[in-house]
């Protein structure tokens, strides 16, 4: 928005409240929520299989964040701020069923704010496991954490056995599996598989176990388990590098290439047979936090179709009967957003949105919330 027609718009606010208020957040809030209302008034049109909404805004800008939805709690940690040099060590809390947003405070401080895999035991405890510490492409770093839902307190767990990049994660029977991601380079795939022990929060293992199954190893991959099989849905081999001999990790975009998958995979991790599924229609990257499970349907959206095209398409995949289909777009085209799914609303939550309709590649980073009904389409 231009700062004349910022201006213009600031004058619809009475004066005696403009005064007021100046700069402040609320303002801000108010204005950003107008603008965003404005772009869905005329881009509605365009995406009618989805009537979109404005959610409750959230109170940081981020990409690349990281989240856990438990029940109608869905906790938000970290990711990068407008840029890849500035990153927020922020955690919030939105209450889908009253649509506010808490300030859970700073996540702990060797905690990565990036590429960390987050997992919850759907009741009482939300775990990190290794990822990025720090802006640009620094170094992943091994370290882990446990939050309290309940008490609100961080503790550590022991650290993975070498540090990864966005590894897939899940928990099923009081065990935290993780598998692959990339290597310590940021670039290779790693096809490790590891769990560890810990029931009601408390740690049973001395450390993490290595299991004999070896997963294709991808990174920025959406991934479930569910009927004792472990799904795998796109995702990328390869990632950006940071410019070597750089101390401040800058990243080198150019001359890397990245592979992106619509390859879907379901493993049995007990033999480690695996089941080739239908492809996604589309190859799909950086979704690891954009897929929810809604009754018996898995939804996947926004994410990378190339490092420099977003995606505004949304994915819907029936596993009962192995069938994927469209079943509408997002706002804008969007990459590494954060979603959730509650009481029939899929909820699109910050990210980076495309420079326009018409030009996919990364443009600004936002706080907006996005939400529409999908339970007519279950």
């Amino acid at each position: 928005m231009t700062e004349t027609k910022r201006n213009s718009l600031s004058r619809l606010i009475p004066g005696k409240y403009r005064r007021k208020i100046g700069n402040h957040r609320l303002y801000q809030k108010w204005l950003k929520d107008r603008e965003d209302r404005n772009y869905l008034k005329q881009r509605q049109s365009e995406i009618p299989e989805l009537k979109w909404e404005l959610g409750p805004r959230c109170p940081q800008v981020c990409v690349e964040a990281n989240r856990a939805q438990v029940g109608h709690l869905l906790h938000l940690f970290g990711g990068y701020v407008h840029d890849c040099a500035t990153m927020s060590r922020k955690h919030h809390q939105l209450n889908l069923k009253t649509g506010k947003w808490t300030d859970m405070g700073p996540v702990p401080e060797l905690m990565p704010e990036t590429h960390n895999a987050i997992i919850s035991d759907n009741k009482r405890y939300i775990y990190s496991v290794s990822g990025q510490l720090g802006p640009h492409c620094s170094p992943s770093v091994p370290y882990c954490f446990k939050f309290d839902m309940q008490t609100h307190e961080w503790s550590r767990l022991p650290d993975l056995p070498e540090s990864r990049y966005m590894p897939m994660i899940f928990f099923n029977d009081d065990r935290i599996h993780v598998i692959g991601g990339s290597m310590p380079d940021r670039c290779s795939p790693a096809e490790d598989y590891w769990t560890l022990h810990v029931k009601n929060g408390v740690v049973m293992d001395e450390d993490w176990q290595m299991q004999p199954i070896k997963v294709d190893g991808r990174t920025h991959t959406p991934c479930l388990y569910r009927d004792d099989e472990f799904y795998i849905f796109g995702g990328q081999k390869g990632d950006v590098p940071p410019v070597e001999g750089c101390e401040e990790y800058f990243c080198q975009f150019e001359g890397t290439k990245d592979l992106v998958l619509d390859i879907v995979q379901k493993v049995n991790l007990e033999t480690g047979s695996v089941t080739e599924l239908s492809p996604m229609p589309l190859a799909l990257s950086h979704t690891e936090y954009s897929i929810v499970e809604a009754q018996d349907k898995i939804i996947i959206t926004s994410g990378t179709l190339h490092r420099t095209v977003l995606n505004d398409q949304i994915l819907m995949y029936d596993i009962s009967n192995d069938e994927w289909s469209i079943i509408g777009k997002t706002p804008h085209a969007m990459k590494k957003t954060c979603t959730a799914y509650y009481n029939g609303w899929l909820y699109i939550i910050a990210g980076q949105n495309a420079k326009c309709d018409l030009d996919r590649r990364p443009g600004i980073v936002t706080n907006t919330v996005w939400r529409a009904r999908i339970d007519h389409l279950l």
